[in-house]
């Protein structure tokens, strides 16, 4: 009855929906043990998606999937360097408009771990509980069939929406942004 796509939508948000419910429901708090685990475990629902939907289409379903998620050559290196940009742009012009507009311009600093060690274990972090299990299951699995039957615009708006309805349980859970 559900399309690739369609599984892949019920089983993120069922995973992620689950977990950041049970936050909404008790009196667990996202950043502190244990609520910290239903908080990860939540924002790895569309790896596990991705990854457990691909696991269970064959070998070369899996073969594919690793290619799209590794291949630098689909993107090009003016794209690649477009992307890497981007979100020091975004921040930079950030701190510059609310510096500007009389707030705090130290968005950076106000945050940012004070020792290079606290800030490579922060990037890390940030990675890999942040972007990269998005991605293995927005980019990696949904987007392709997408593609396929839309088009780069349609399909990525589709996902987009996707991707920020996905986030919306976060509005509701107290310290998340």
């Amino acid at each position: 009855m559900l399309g690739r796509a369609g599984r892949y939508v019920a089983v993120t948000y069922g995973v992620s929906w689950s977990a950041w419910g049970l936050l909404l429901v008790t009196d667990l708090r996202p950043f502190a043990l244990p609520g910290l685990l239903a908080f990860f475990v939540g924002g790895l629902g569309p790896a596990v998606a991705g990854v457990g939907l691909t696991v269970s289409s064959g070998a070369e379903a899996r073969r594919a999937y690793w290619r799209r998620l590794v291949d630098p050559s689909r993107v090009g290196l003016t794209w690649g360097l477009f992307v890497l940009a981007l979100p020091l742009f975004v921040t930079l012009a950030g701190a510059v408009v609310a510096g500007v507009a009389g707030g705090s311009s130290g968005l950076l600093a106000e945050s940012a771990p004070d020792t290079v060690p606290a800030f490579l274990a922060f990037l890390v972090v940030t990675v890999l509980f942040g972007p990269l299990p998005e991605e293995l299951g927005w980019r990696g699995y949904l987007l392709d069939p997408l593609l396929d039957r839309y088009g780069a615009l349609r399909a990525s708006l589709g996902v987009g929406g996707l991707w920020a309805v996905w986030h919306l349980p976060l509005f509701f859970l107290a310290g998340t942004y």
